[in-house]
């Protein structure tokens, strides 16, 4: 890090008395090779607001806790690290032991093996969430970046303008990542009645939560990388782990739209219900189970915003999928076809 960037980050702290104004929040666990330039990525954005960072190690069994700790005695008032001694993936929720440390009006999530690529992306969502207090998050464009190189680099979406996200954008496109996610603090992410459920992707229910408390807006820029398929990752796991798991995990997210449904009192209830038949339809070998989610999938307002803009070959394919019961017993036969090449 330069002595220009050093100076840059001290001087959040020169003359202040102030609480930071955002709490970025880091949740690291062997990602020797990615945490450093997470952490730099933090440190490195220009601000005219001071911020904390507040990283949590999972017990790494590499050298992620050693490299945090480099941060921390370097910066000791900007970094807090909390150290797990025993791993917590399976038990206690990691945002439950990060959220008493927070501090100020804002948080902003990037995981430890993941990072920023623009140093004014805080401010620039910072002022925007100023600017619309009716916005209870703010996200941005990021990189899809395979780090084997079995894919080239994608943006997860196409916006060139600010957009508020739509049913569509959040219950079933994957248009923004994690790593843009700017929310104002206090927001509940875990309620009651959802915190009992079993453990479920993280970003999914914030991003659908932020739905229900605020509107969401994406901002075009691109200013973070997401990188996929790190060995160590979460996502590369749980790719290797079998149909059974991915059927698990699909239920799970089914078992969580329909609390969700009910604790918004049904304010997004087509686009859950629709959800909840393409899971279905992911997972089922039942005929008339299978039948009745396509019916309410076609039938679905928000099954002509998802085909819209589709490319001829995938609207022919979302027909088919959705639609092909007319022609059944053939459409179950080819459905249960995909799902038995899934389990080898």
């Amino acid at each position: 890090m330069t002595n220009r960037t050093e100076a840059n980050i001290m001087n959040h702290w020169k003359g202040q008395t102030d609480l930071p104004l955002v709490t970025i929040r880091c949740a690291a666990y062997n990602q020797e090779n990615y945490i450093e330039q997470a952490m730099d990525s933090f440190l490195s954005q220009k601000t005219d607001f001071p911020f904390l960072i507040v990283v949590h190690d999972d017990a790494s069994l590499d050298r992620t806790t050693e490299l945090i700790r480099k941060y921390e005695k370097k910066y000791p008032h900007i970094v807090k690290a909390l150290y797990e001694m025993e791993n917590q993936h399976t038990g206690k929720s990691v945002l439950d032991v990060m959220e008493p440390y927070f501090k100020g009006k804002y948080v902003a999530v990037c995981e430890g093996d993941d990072y920023w690529c623009d140093n004014q992306k805080l401010q620039r969502q910072f002022d925007f969430m100023e600017q619309h207090p009716e916005c209870s998050m703010c996200v941005h464009n990021s990189v899809y970046h395979c780090v084997d190189g079995r894919d080239a680099d994608r943006n997860f979406n196409e916006w060139s303008e600010i957009r508020r996200l739509e049913e569509d954008d959040v219950f079933f496109g994957w248009k923004v990542h994690m790593s843009s996610y700017f929310y104002r603090r206090g927001t509940d992410f875990r309620p009651d009645c959802i915190r009992r459920l079993r453990f479920w992707s993280g970003d999914y229910r914030m991003l659908t939560l932020a739905m229900y408390y605020g509107d969401v807006y994406c901002l075009p820029e691109v200013m973070s990388v997401y990188n996929a398929n790190i060995k160590s990752g979460v996502t590369m796991r749980n790719q290797n782990r079998g149909y059974s798991f991915f059927t698990d995990r699909v239920q799970r997210r089914i078992e969580y739209l329909k609390v969700y449904n009910q604790y918004t009192g049904g304010k997004f209830a087509d686009a859950v219900m629709a959800r909840i038949a393409e899971d279905i339809l992911q997972i089922s070998d039942d005929r008339s189970e299978m039948v009745k989610a396509a019916k309410q999938m076609s039938h679905s307002p928000i099954y002509k915003k998802i085909v819209e803009g589709l490319a001829p070959i995938q609207k022919l394919k979302n027909s088919w999928k959705y639609r092909g019961y007319l022609l059944e017993p053939l459409w179950y036969r080819s459905i249960l076809w995909k799902h038995q090449k899934m389990k080898k």
